[in-house]
């Protein structure tokens, strides 16, 4: 395998990586949206009857609790791919990168859910730009990935070769 290949390998790690960070944004976004909408059309929450109110501060603490530990659990991944070559570093840190945005995406959710059940659309839109903010935040950057992969800018060495 040549280098332009393994640079083409890892472009296209973080074209997919980005993707699916867009679309777990897109995703949370769209479901705090149509549950504002829900809860800001009808007179009742949808289980309003039988869903005590602590179940909104439990997932308010799981969601700061998850936000907190996404950075914890993309450390551990990183730690068990730190070797390798080019190619497998950039799919750990794909992989790492996905694993954290789905933790901060399930937080996001669960809060949205329990607001939704609660008929607080008001709450809704808070879960849903707290998770879309900490994603945001998380974006999966190519420099990140080129300093691991020791590549630098991708545009210096032309006769660099594979790991």
């Amino acid at each position: 395998m040549t280098d332009n290949d393994s640079r083409q390998q890892i472009e296209s790690a973080v074209r997919t990586t980005r993707l699916i960070w867009l679309a777990l944004m897109a995703g949370v976004a769209a479901y705090a949206g149509v549950t504002w909408y829900l809860t800001s059309t009808t007179d009742t929450a949808l289980g309003s009857a039988g869903v005590p109110r602590v179940l909104l501060w439990v997932a308010l603490g799981y969601m700061i609790a998850s936000i907190a530990a996404a950075p914890v659990v993309e450390q551990a991944v990183r730690k068990n791919a730190t070797t390798g070559t080019r190619t497998e570093i950039a799919r750990a840190w794909s992989t790492e990168k996905i694993v954290g945005l789905a933790i901060r995406e399930g937080a996001g959710l669960l809060g949205i859910t329990v607001a939704l059940l609660m008929g607080s659309g008001t709450w809704a839109i808070l879960f849903g730009a707290a998770a879309v903010g900490s994603m945001f935040l998380a974006a999966p950057e190519k420099a990140d990935l080129a300093a691991r992969t020791d590549t630098g800018p991708w545009e210096e060495s032309p006769t660099q070769t594979l790991d």
